[in-house]
């Protein structure tokens, strides 16, 4: 049975307003607050428990020793800038990234690597090329993206994707253009976790907005990135089969906190070599 994500935590998790306004300290709760009409305080709460939990999630990683070796071989330097790039599988507040964000201030508190989680909901491959230039003025030694999965995402009756094949392939070109240009980022993508389209299908959060997914759309996103010629983390196997599906929420698409834990197992696995 798929793990169920309560309305208020699900919109807490995955709506962060203040990527899309300029800074306004202490305005950003307030809207959002207003937004999702639910107390300041109870908003606060719930980004508290989040935290927690993906704390938890950190120290029990770590308390495994072949994972603490490993993350002790990840190729980032002390003073390092790290960009996790992508859409809100990455801007999730319990995503791969901040679990590693934890990971990395337990066990290498000395280096000070500077994460920064650049995800932003909803985009595609398209939509996140825009926001190429402000990755690269942060002077990022690694960037990790997981992107694609709206790129397959389809609305209403329209029988195309959001993005078409071609264009997610001329994206990725155009990405790994871009890392070669600027010189000093090493990129590495990861494959887009699958979609299950039965659980899309009359969720509360997708059903008014007409959307779906078909299976085999993000299936072939990910081929497309495992042809390219870049580094690319290969996330299919972790969530292949029955066990696989336990790690997708009821809403099909995003990932479980345990998911998101094996999208960091796997991806600390291939990166420490």
């Amino acid at each position: 049975m798929a793990f169920v994500e309560e309305p208020p935590r699900f919109l807490v998790r995955f709506i962060h307003v203040e990527k899309m306004l300029p800074p306004l300290p202490g305005v950003h709760d307030m809207l959002l607050a207003d937004l999702l009409k639910m107390p300041a305080e109870v908003l606060k709460g719930i980004r508290a428990q989040l935290a927690a939990e993906v704390r938890q999630a950190a120290e029990a990683l770590l308390a495994d020793t072949a994972f603490a070796e490993q993350v002790d071989r990840l190729p980032f330097a002390a003073g390092s800038t790290v960009v996790g790039f992508g859409d809100s599988l990455t801007d999730d507040l319990q995503s791969w990234l901040e679990i590693l964000r934890q990971v990395l201030e337990i066990r290498r508190p000395r280096d000070q690597i500077n994460l920064v989680n650049a995800g932003a909901s909803g985009e595609s491959t398209t939509q996140m090329l825009f926001r190429v230039p402000q990755v690269l003025s942060l002077n990022p030694a690694c960037i990790i993206s997981m992107a694609g999965t709206n790129d397959a995402r389809r609305f209403g009756a329209l029988p195309v994707t959001q993005v078409s094949l071609s264009e997610t392939r001329r994206n990725l070109a155009a990405f790994a253009d871009a890392a070669a240009k600027a010189g000093n980022a090493r990129w590495v993508w990861m494959t887009p976790p699958p979609v299950i389209e039965a659980r899309v299908t009359g969720h509360w959060f997708w059903t008014p907005m007409a959307t779906s997914w078909n299976a085999a759309d993000v299936q072939a996103i990910g081929e497309a990135m495992l042809a390219s010629k870049e580094r690319v983390v290969d996330l299919r196997p972790a969530f292949a089969g029955t066990a696989g599906a336990e790690l997708i929420l009821d809403d099909g698409v995003h990932p479980t906190l345990q998911g998101q834990v094996e999208i960091l197992r796997t991806l600390v696995a291939t990166l420490a070599g």
